[in-house]
């Protein structure tokens, strides 16, 4: 089981990695993205370097990471799958993803499906079982990697795992 978080009030940052507030963003709003939105922004822009018209799969589709990786993969043209609690679908397909799907069904109901990339943003896939599901130069982009994955993934240039870095540019974008 994996825990993050934190409860602090107050931190202490270097001017030199911080970025101006978007008027439209509270304060609250602001301090919460950083971490999520670098996650996202990492894999869909740096990691996949997908281009409009791909189809993406966003496993936990509407959590922190996985509801801003939808709506930047949404903006940068993509056709976005993804799966969440069934109770949620329709709010996945309101925010513009082509078809949302129960994360309790697992895999299955994606078979015959092809995908540019997977985005495993909930821990959840065993990639090797995600593999069939990617088109011949799809990538596996994984936010929760194991020792065993990475091992794995050494081997494997179709696995690419996400260390966030949050520099100021990618605030920016």
């Amino acid at each position: 089981l994996q825990h993050a978080g934190a409860f602090a009030e107050m931190v202490i940052v270097k001017e030199a990695a911080l970025v101006h507030k978007p008027e439209s963003l509270s304060f609250e709003q602001a301090a919460t993205l950083p971490t999520a939105a670098v996650a996202a922004w990492m894999a869909l822009n740096e990691k996949s370097r997908l281009q409009p018209g791909q189809q993406i799969f966003i496993s936990g589709c509407l959590g922190g990471v996985g509801r801003i990786a939808t709506q930047i993969a949404i903006a940068n043209g993509l056709r976005v799958f993804g799966n969440c609690a069934a109770n949620a679908i329709r709010e996945a397909e309101k925010l513009g993803m082509q078809k949302a799907f129960d994360y309790r069904a697992g895999l299955t109901p994606l078979a015959g499906l092809s995908f540019d990339a997977i985005f495993d943003t909930a821990g959840k896939l065993d990639p090797a079982e995600a593999y069939p599901l990617l088109n011949r130069n799809g990538v596996f982009l994984d936010l929760n990697a194991t020792p065993t994955k990475m091992i794995k993934g050494m081997f494997n240039r179709r696995y690419r795992m996400l260390m966030i870095n949050q520099r100021p540019d990618r605030l920016e974008a």
